[in-house]
């Protein structure tokens, strides 16, 4: 039996699916789901969701896998440009929509007999500023004259994807002109066309778009705090007490002993630690919460431990709730909060979490 669980509300799910929808008008949404649904558990998330959006985007193809056995009805989009003829070969198999975003991959397309392309689905990524993948604008030529001698190839959608949002908004602008020059000087024929992720979305959600791409959003997390909109938070993450000690004065607690009690004092350990992805960053940093009070994290946190000053709450004992990330009582711990103090951003904080600490989901 696992010490720690991952709560996830199916309520705050769907408020958030039903929020971003709102916002969106008539755009569909493509659902985020790599890394793990975000750290939140992909089974457990598309399981929850798949009645609710359209498309599911993975980064890989294994991802992708994943995905079809919780989802058979929706489409699934890989993200990631896929670099090997036999995956882009067993992604044709399955149905997958493939990125294509480099001119190597149109090297790799044209090694496939022409049975083989008329099954293929893909979309095409064009960079406008992100300088990650897709294809530049001076690629234009290239990808027109392939397209065009394809056209047993299905173009689904062609996208783009905002280095920024409110943080820089004349560079999405920028990139967002760029990518209507774009479209206007493609050759072939294609069927939707999407930008957006949160940011992009809560910054300008532009009205010629067909689909979104609201990741960090559905999960009920905010891309950064300059944008305002209620969400729920979909994850919350509770441990428990697995012993309580005294400590001297003078005394030092875990690996370098990097704290010493200044007075006699309780400390009680909890098995989280950064081998479960909480950050070791927060070592005499962070706060948990137990019997409804926060605590603070004493010592260097280890790779199954972390250890918190109980002195001031009495009756702590073993197998006592801790509260890592969420809320308890009328306090609670966020993301957004573990990030700051780690120096990162929320989307690190609960994509780090362990895959083997067990995810439950819950009603409410």
């Amino acid at each position: 039996m696992s010490f720690s669980k991952i709560l996830l509300s199916r309520s705050a799910l769907q408020y958030n699916i039903k929020v971003i929808s709102s916002l969106a008008g008539s755009k569909r949404i493509i659902f985020p789901v790599k890394a793990n649904a975000y750290g939140h558990g992909l089974e457990e998330i598309v399981r929850m969701s798949a009645s609710m959006v359209d498309c599911f985007m993975t980064a890989t193809l294994e991802e992708a896998v994943k995905v079809r056995q919780f989802a058979p009805e929706n489409d699934i989009f890989i993200d990631l440009p896929l670099i090997n003829v036999d995956d882009i070969r067993e992604a044709i198999e399955r149905g997958f929509v493939i990125n294509i975003a480099t001119t190597y991959q149109l090297h790799l397309l044209e090694k496939l007999p022409h049975d083989i392309l008329k099954g293929v689905r893909v979309q095409i990524e064009f960079d406008t500023g992100m300088n990650r993948t897709g294809f530049k604008y001076e690629d234009l030529k290239t990808v027109n004259t392939f397209f065009s001698r394809h056209p047993e190839i299905k173009v689904e959608g062609v996208f783009t994807h905002y280095a920024t949002g409110l943080d820089y908004p004349e560079s999405l602008r920028s990139q967002y002109k760029l990518f209507r020059k774009i479209l206007s000087r493609i050759q072939f024929r294609y069927s939707f066309i999407h930008s957006e992720n949160s940011a992009g979305l809560l910054a300008f959600n532009f009205s010629d778009m067909d689909y979104i791409r609201p990741g960090i959003t559905l999960y009920g997390l905010r891309p950064s705090a300059l944008y305002s909109i209620s969400l729920r938070p979909v994850l919350s993450w509770k441990s428990q007490v697995v012993d309580v000690k005294s400590v001297k004065k003078g005394e030092g607690i875990s690996y370098g002993l990097t704290f010493r009690a200044e007075r006699d004092i309780k400390i009680a350990t909890v098995p989280v630690g950064y081998g479960d992805g909480y950050p070791r960053s927060l070592s005499n940093k962070g706060y948990v919460i137990i019997r409804g009070k926060r605590v603070k994290i004493i010592g260097t946190i280890c790779m199954n431990h972390l250890m918190v000053n109980v002195s001031e709450i009495e009756g702590v004992s073993v197998g006592d709730e801790v509260v890592i990330l969420g809320e308890a009582g009328n306090d609670t711990i966020t993301a957004d909060e573990i990030a700051n103090l780690a120096g990162t951003i929320n989307y690190e904080i609960t994509t780090r979490i362990s895959p083997f600490i067990p995810r439950i989901i819950v009603e409410t």
